[in-house]
């Protein structure tokens, strides 16, 4: 059997550890949003209801993911190249994109690049966003 007086310390000792561990929520929330941050990410737009027959490009950053967004006013076809360095493109697998009439398209992309390249295959308006994830 456990003395009395050896339990009593015991409760002490834990009473302090536990008065000395506590965290409040907040700090708890800094300190796992530093340990696990929460996903950033930055929006780009390549063009707004804008003729994209010459070609419009953008700067793709560090994405880890990204999406692009598509809106026309008129049938189109959209081809979509990516650049490793900028100056050199080549045309995706699911490139063009085909519009038969003014409608909207989400595209999860999974390709890695430095740069996108989209022109489109008439003066049709198109608008072009782009989301990435750092």
């Amino acid at each position: 059997m456990i003395p009395q007086q050896i339990i009593d310390a015991l409760k002490k000792v834990f009473a302090f550890v536990d008065d000395k561990l506590k965290v409040s929520d907040a700090q708890l929330d800094v300190a796992l949003s530093t340990r696990a941050p929460k996903d950033e990410g930055e929006t780009i737009t390549i063009a707004s209801a804008e003729d994209i027959s010459a070609g419009k490009t953008a700067a793709l950053k560090n994405f880890k993911r990204w999406t692009l967004f598509l809106k026309t006013a008129d049938a189109i076809d959209i081809t979509v190249e990516l650049s490793p360095d900028g100056s050199t493109y080549f045309t995706i697998p699911e490139s063009p994109i085909k519009f038969a009439s003014a409608d909207d398209d989400v595209i999860e992309m999974g390709y890695n690049a430095k740069t996108i390249k989209l022109t489109g295959s008439n003066t049709s308006a198109v608008t072009a966003i782009i989301r990435g994830i750092y």
